[in-house]
């Protein structure tokens, strides 16, 4: 039986921030989804002490003494393929693996159009509308094709869910590959300032209900695409 090679700790956990580029990560977080190579849960203090390795460095020592550089400081080595400034602390304590990337604003937008289903539980009639819409960042270079295939799907789900809390069931009726009964859009937004080098998952919005008796309700609408996603 071959013998099992033992991933050293600092390179599961960074090898997990590295798989997910930008997107910030708790202490919490990776003591939730990280195990050791004997499958074993690693302690946050390990977790906590390997990153700081990982950020500044590990010092260099020669007989037995730490070496320093010019300005008195310990001179220190970066572990391979975790070169400086890519393992960060970020606000409130979170950690991510940086990588420059440009962003742009998209909003994403919804409207049904007619259902279709032998068992309504309610006819949709003339009167009755229904839209939703909801604006977020993605990495510069998606597609718009792509924009909707991830993040107008979740639009979707989470408009459906929304109708669903409120007694209109439309899960059987309405096709989000179905142009018949949906019209999904994706617009880049022509005001791009205020966007910083970090990515933010959150997508904000609203969604607009008209009942069959011509009465209308907002509701809000939010949702997390991760940046991975995109790949």
């Amino acid at each position: 039986m071959s013998e099992v090679i033992k991933e050293p700790i600092y390179q599961i956990i960074g090898n997990f921030l590295k798989s997910q580029i930008n997107i910030p990560f708790t202490l919490s977080d990776l003591v939730r989804n990280l195990v050791d190579s004997n499958n074993e849960p690693i302690k946050r203090s390990t977790i906590s002490s390997s990153l700081s390795y990982l950020s500044k460095g590990r010092k260099i020592t020669k007989n037995k003494k730490i070496v320093l550089t010019k300005s008195g400081k310990p001179k220190r080595r970066f572990y391979k393929g975790f070169p400086k400034g890519k393992i960060r602390n970020v606000s409130k304590g979170e950690w991510v693996y940086y990588k420059k990337t440009d962003y742009e604003r998209w909003t994403v937008n919804l409207k049904l159009v007619e259902t279709h289903t032998k068992k309504r539980r309610r006819e949709w009639v003339e009167k009755m509308d229904l839209t939703s819409k909801a604006t977020g960042i993605v990495p510069s270079g998606t597609s718009k094709n792509k924009v909707i295939e991830i993040s107008g799907k979740k639009l979707f789900y989470k408009t459906m869910e929304i109708m669903e809390n409120e007694g209109v069931y439309l899960s059987n009726s309405v096709d989000f590959d179905n142009e018949r009964t949906i019209v999904m859009g994706a617009k880049k937004e022509d005001n791009q300032d205020m966007l910083n080098d970090m990515y933010n998952s959150r997508w904000d919005g609203k969604l607009d209900f008209t009942n069959n008796y011509g009465k209308s309700y907002p509701f809000k609408i939010n949702y997390d695409v991760m940046e991975h996603e995109y790949a």
